[in-house]
């Protein structure tokens, strides 16, 4: 799944190899966020059964909150606050002007 995200990052991001493999090596710690990211890479929908949730929040509900923040972004918030709850929560107050 990792490989599908990485393809993704590069192919329709436009991210380079290296960025790629970073932010996969990244969010490689958290296999359900993955599997939720490869989801949406095959549906592009960020409703789904039995969301991550991490702090309240979801992918879903990101997305409802800000709607013009970018899909990774949303996948790397919830990494985030699983990770670095305090980082989190400050790039979501500030509705990702920090990020």
């Amino acid at each position: 799944m990792i490989e599908k995200i990485k393809k993704y990052l590069i192919e329709e991001v436009g991210q380079s190899e290296q960025n790629a493999t970073y932010n996969c090596n990244q969010l490689a710690h958290h296999e359900d966020i993955v599997k939720e990211y490869a989801n949406w890479i095959d549906t592009r929908d960020f409703a789904c059964e039995n969301p991550v949730t991490v702090e309240g929040w979801t992918a879903q509900k990101l997305h409802e909150r800000f709607p013009r923040v970018d899909d990774y972004t949303i996948f790397v918030t919830l990494r985030l606050l699983r990770d670095r709850p305090s980082d989190g929560h400050m790039y979501i107050k500030s509705g990702f002007a920090i990020m």
